[in-house]
């Protein structure tokens, strides 16, 4: 959800104002072009999907599409229709309001199928529903604050919605941390102690951690910028990557499947066995007539170290 911001617009520093805005929205670009070709090798790659996991791609893709469109319709607001009126950035558009839905709904939907795939992995209970509980959370906050927000037309009077920023904030803190911790707990006790199925299972815990520390560690910032510089945006730099973020990691654990699956299903490994000496009498069956014998003997041995190891899908 979107947070407050109380802005002293007789004295901002455009700096801090509307140029974190500029940024945000740069940054946020570049991650939807990102985003962009994720969806787009997804697609080339999801015949065997279910029509409701392509549906809710689909839908992803177009709820930020619209996202960004609105933040640069908030930004040509400010820059050109208010252009020399810098008071104008004190006033929230309608735009950037309906952002905060959009963005929200995002993150309620992704979380929702990393929780189906947690279920699907034989995780307890308690954690998917707590998942599912402070997604809801999140969620409703964001609903709460816009329903305000739509009657409220400066920024400095948002301070009595603080509170329900924080909630919203917490839940969702809670709600990514939960979601790798579990990944990875989940991921951990499928060790087989073959290299090659470790090797997948390893990779796997890497893209859980960054699906949930990253996001946390950007709206951790965009909480300390907003509580410690109310009077500035620049909170926006970070919190308007929190949905692009989510949405890329989530696409990128989909897109790796294929690289995956070809790295569990590999041939075996060879492994080296070094055949001690024989016994003597096995040795003087063997022996040569001219007395000679060969000592410590090394040959290779193909084993099948290969599993059925399943990449979710």
């Amino acid at each position: 959800m979107y947070p407050t911001v109380a802005l002293v617009t007789r004295s901002a520093d455009l700096g801090n104002t509307l140029g974190a805005f500029l940024i945000g929205v740069i940054i946020s670009a570049a991650l939807y072009g990102i985003t962009v070709v994720q969806t787009y090798q997804y697609f080339r790659k999801s015949e065997d999907d279910p029509r409701i996991l392509k549906f809710l791609v689909s839908l992803l893709g177009a709820l930020d599409t619209t996202h960004e469109i609105l933040m640069i319709q908030t930004l040509y607001q400010f820059v050109i229709n208010e252009y020399g009126n810098p008071s104008s950035i004190a006033r929230p558009t309608r735009s950037l309001t309906v952002a905060i839905i959009v963005e929200a709904l995002m993150g309620f939907i992704i979380k929702s199928i990393f929780c189906h795939r947690l279920w699907k992995l034989g995780t307890k209970p308690v954690y998917a529903l707590s998942i599912v509980f402070f997604s809801i959370v999140e969620l409703v906050c964001s609903i709460v604050w816009v329903a305000f927000a739509f009657n409220i037309n400066e920024f400095d009077l948002f301070n009595k919605l603080s509170s329900v920023y924080y909630v919203g904030w917490v839940a969702s803190l809670l709600a990514d941390v939960l979601i790798a911790s579990s990944q990875v707990v989940m991921l951990w006790k499928r060790r087989t102690g073959f290299n090659r199925t470790d090797t997948v299972v390893r990779t796997l815990m890497m893209y859980s951690i960054n699906t949930g520390l990253l996001t946390s560690i950007v709206s951790t910032i965009g909480l300390i910028t907003f509580a410690s510089m109310p009077d500035t945006l620049l909170y926006v730099a970070f919190y308007h990557q929190l949905s692009g973020l989510l949405l890329n990691a989530f696409l990128a654990t989909y897109n790796a499947r294929h690289e995956l699956r070809q790295a569990a299903s590999g041939h075996g490994e060879l492994v080296p066995i070094r055949l001690s000496h024989m016994a003597a009498a096995s040795d003087a069956r063997a022996a040569p007539k001219n007395g000679r014998i060969y000592g410590d003997r090394k040959i290779q041995i193909a084993v099948d170290t290969s599993t059925n190891t399943q990449i979710d899908g």
